[in-house]
C-alpha cells in the first residue's frame, strides 16, 4: 500500500486494492483469486534446460464450482524465457483468467502482448485449451497520486469443467507456444 489509511491496519485490509487478489499476478476462477488468508502447496520441477514451481491452489479455492484441481506451474526456459501453465478441472463449469500487471506501455493482439519497459521489451504469447483472448484493464490504486497498472488479462471465452492457460514471457524477442491438450503438451520457442 502507497499510504496507510486506517483501513490498512484493520480487518478488512485485504478489500484495498493493493492487497487483495485482484491486484496480483494470479490465476482467477469465475472471477476470483485466493482467499485471504490462504496457503497453497508448492513443489519444485525440474527437467533437461527447465526448473521451476508448481502451486497447487486446489484446497484454498472455493468458487463455488467445486474445485478439483487448480494448479499453476512457473517454469524458467533455458534460463532465457518463463512459462506459466495454468490448469483448472471442476464439477460445474466455470471461467478461468490469469492476469499479469505492469507499468509499462502495453500493446496486444488476440493471443500475445507486448510490453515495453524503459530499458526493454517483453513479449507475452498466450496459448489455451478452449477458446481464449487477452483483454487489457486498468488497475484501481488506492492512493489517488499513484497511475493505475494496466492488467494484461489472459481469459476464457466462455465457461468449461476443464481449461489450461499457457504464457509465455521473452524478453526482446516475440516467443511462440502451442498447446496440444490431447496428448497434454506444451510447445514453446
Amino acid at each position: 500500500v502507497d499510504d496507510y489509511v486506517d483501513t490498512t491496519f484493520n480487518k478488512r485490509r485485504f478489500e484495498l486494492y493493493e492487497t487483495c487478489a485482484a491486484s496480483k499476478n494470479t490465476l482467477f476462477v469465475n472471477g476470483v483469486g485466493l482467499p485471504q488468508p490462504a496457503t497453497v502447496k508448492t513443489t519444485q520441477a525440474q527437467g533437461t534446460d527447465w526448473e521451476g514451481v508448481v502451486l497447487d491452489a486446489t484446497a484454498a479455492m472455493d468458487v463455488g464450482s467445486h474445485v478439483k484441481s487448480c494448479k499453476r506451474a512457473v517454469l524458467m526456459l533455458n534460463k532465457a524465457a518463463i512459462l506459466v501453465i495454468d490448469h483448472v478441472a471442476l464439477q460445474h463449469v466455470a471461467l478461468a483468467e490469469a492476469r499479469f500487471h505492469t507499468h509499462a506501455s502495453v500493446r496486444r493482439s488476440k493471443s500475445a502482448a507486448r510490453l515495453k519497459g524503459e530499458k526493454t521489451i517483453l513479449h507475452l504469447a498466450f496459448a489455451a485449451s478452449v477458446p481464449a483472448t487477452v483483454k487489457l484493464s486498468t488497475g484501481l490504486p488506492t492512493h489517488p497520486p499513484r497511475e493505475p497498472d494496466t492488467v494484461v488479462r489472459w481469459l476464457t471465452n466462455g465457461k468449461h469443467c476443464e481449461m489450461a492457460l499457457v504464457t509465455l514471457m521473452t524478453p526482446n524477442d516475440p516467443g511462440r507456444v502451442t498447446l496440444d491438450d490431447r496428448k497434454k503438451k506444451v510447445r514453446a520457442r
